[in-house]
């Protein structure tokens, strides 16, 4: 039998305005279930096995499906929206302060979004909540590890290692703040004969690099990490190291291009070159050979002798891996809100994989926690400081607590850009690594006087007929369209002209193949 349908056009008797019949509008105003005809009348009919004619599923008109749809999604955003209420409740009366007012405020803020009631300060804090964790360095992250995960990691590490867990072979090195040992660790139990019966290569597994700070009579300070003050004296130093060695440990994407830290530790006996009270770090045996070792010609003619450290490079295709490292080493690092203060080859090791690293953290500054910050003091060696001397002008303000530091770390980034400090060195190291001249300390200090006279315009003083510019070899820099030079002009500039460490990154200088 044919069904004639109704003619188009034509509005159905009793529509409602959403297109449904009255009843089924008043079935979905109480929330009822809705009377459907036995059988839609657009139904057709098809024709099944032997002949029978059979009627196809029954669906409900469009619009009606559209006012079920409508229905249960609001009842889910109410539901939502009562959930997130109760939580903003239970959140205000548990947590304590400032996380009860915070997260109380973003439930509320989340309940009212998810039933269309969004008011101007809703807005101002999803604005503040974007700010606090997608900003760089993100605040977040610096209040976390400073309030939680810092304090927890540290009770960890403090348990861990002691003085008679490793067996100190002798000195490597050292410097104004501590001396560098060779060490093999031992396992518990175990004593010191024990490293006399092993293989050479479990003894190769087991070595480590210690170092041992040096004391004086300053002491310290009660809590100075806390204070957010900078380190005076040695032994506060190494305290501050060692809060960012293992800060930075905790960021694999800024670990990998810092020496691996193994803990710290202070002796709490004498004997088997152990003082009572001294201060150690621990560091994985990566290698003892620095920057400063090559270009000072130490193992070697430089710059032959990179390539022993990865046979699958030239000179030049090594100078532009460390050059690399370096920079996204200080890259990672400046997105955590540290800036190291002291990039200079003596702080860089070049390992048997060809990586080069970067070391001793005594000087570093964290801008997102204000450890060993202030604006008006600073570490600096003057062969491989900046002009501006300090990583922020001396007149900025101080954070008096951690968290505000945190909050306003982002901000101090847009507007000092302290990270440029570090770039500044990586330039005149890289001006070491390729011009021979650079090599020599008597031409460094004279270039050094003379940049200053020109206002550290590399380019005005290579073309300059009153600077020994005249004297050096830029090959190396002038190859492949003058690549590395224009890199090395916009490193080492004045603060306003420097490149930061991600547009050096993106120079073309690492884009061409070589």
């Amino acid at each position: 039998m044919r069904v004639s349908a109704a003619p188009r056009g034509r509005a159905c008797k009793g529509a409602s305005p959403c297109g449904t019949t009255d009843r089924a509008a008043r079935a979905l105003r109480l929330g009822g279930p809705l009377s459907l005809p036995r059988r839609d009348p657009t139904a057709k009919l098809v024709r099944g096995g032997r002949g029978r004619r059979v009627a196809s599923p029954l669906r409900a008109r469009p619009s009606e499906a559209f006012a079920f749809a409508d229905l249960s999604d609001v009842a889910a955003f109410q539901s939502i929206a009562a959930v997130l209420n109760t939580g903003g409740e239970v959140a205000s009366a548990v947590l304590p302060w400032p996380l009860n007012v915070v997260l109380s405020s973003l439930s509320f803020d989340l309940s009212g979004l998810f039933v269309g009631e969004i008011t101007a300060l809703a807005v101002l804090h999803f604005l503040a909540l974007y700010y606090f964790v997608f900003a760089s360095p993100k605040p977040i992250i610096g209040f976390l590890d400073y309030y939680v995960v810092g304090p927890i990691d540290t009770f960890i590490r403090n348990s861990r290692l002691d003085q008679r867990d490793f067996k100190l072979n002798g000195t490597l090195g050292g410097g104004n703040f501590g001396t560098i040992y060779d060490a093999i660790r031992l396992k518990r139990g175990e004593d010191d004969s024990v490293v006399n019966e092993l293989s050479e290569r479990e003894e190769e597994k087991r070595r480590v690099i210690m170092k041992r700070i040096k004391r004086d009579n300053l002491g310290v300070r009660k809590n100075f990490l806390q204070a957010g003050t900078m380190a005076q004296g040695t032994e506060e130093t190494g305290i501050a190291e060692a809060f960012f060695c293992q800060r930075i440990k905790r960021n694999p994407l800024a670990a990998k291009y810092c020496a691996s830290f193994l803990g710290d530790f202070t002796a709490d006996d004498f004997g088997r070159g152990f003082d009572r009270d001294s201060q150690w770090l621990v560091f994985k045996y990566e290698s003892e050979i620095t920057l400063a070792d090559t270009i000072e010609g130490r193992i070697g003619a430089y710059p032959e002798c990179l390539e022993d450290f990865n046979n699958r490079r030239g000179e030049s295709g090594m100078v532009k891996k460390i050059v690399k490292d370096l920079l996204e080493g200080i890259a990672a690092l400046h997105v955590m809100g540290i800036v190291h203060r002291d990039v200079k080859p003596e702080n860089v090791i070049l390992t048997d994989r060809g990586s080069a690293k970067l070391i001793d953290f005594g000087a570093a500054a964290d801008l997102c926690t204000g450890v060993n910050f202030n604006p008006k003091t600073g570490f600096l060696d003057p062969r491989y400081c900046p002009p501006e001397e300090f990583v922020v002008p001396q007149n900025f303000p101080s954070a008096p607590v951690a968290v505000l530091a945190s909050l306003a770390s982002p901000l101090v980034w847009l507007f000092s850009k302290p990270g440029l400090f570090d770039v500044y060195a990586v330039g005149i190291i890289f001006l070491q690594m390729t011009v021979p001249q650079m090599r020599k300390s008597n031409f460094f200090r004279t270039f050094q006087r003379e940049i200053k006279k020109f206002d550290y315009d590399l380019k005005g003083w290579r073309e300059s007929k009153l600077s020994s510019a005249k004297q050096c070899d830029f090959a190396e820099l002038d190859a492949k369209f003058g690549s590395g030079w224009d890199l090395a002009c916009k490193m080492v500039a004045l603060k306003e002209k420097r490149i930061s460490a991600k547009g050096a990154l993106n120079h073309r200088y690492f884009l061409i193949p070589g």
